[in-house]
């Protein structure tokens, strides 16, 4: 299996890494590690589901390879991370 194709979304204050996989115009499916962990954890799951969803697996601030900010390490944050993500996504 691929691991898929890694990107980068600028949110002005952050980059946070996409790693985009499966199959395009399949149904969407977004994973997020938890804290401390990089999205290769779903490596496995993705092979499992890579014929049915077209994937993003994203790493949060500070996390995988997205960058690491001074400050903006609230929950609040790490949200409003992802929600522009798949925003910008057009998920």
């Amino acid at each position: 299996m691929s691991h898929g194709r890694r990107f980068a979304v600028d949110l002005g204050a952050v980059e946070i890494s996409v790693r985009e996989w499966g199959s395009p115009g399949a149904q969407p499916l977004v994973t997020v590690g938890g804290t401390g962990l990089p999205s290769e954890l779903f490596l496995g799951v993705e092979q499992l589901l890579e014929s049915s969803f077209h994937g993003f697996s994203i790493d949060r601030r500070s996390q995988g390879h997205s960058s690491t900010p001074e400050d903006g390490y609230d929950f609040s944050d790490f949200a409003g991370d992802l929600r522009e993500v798949v925003e910008r996504l057009d998920l």
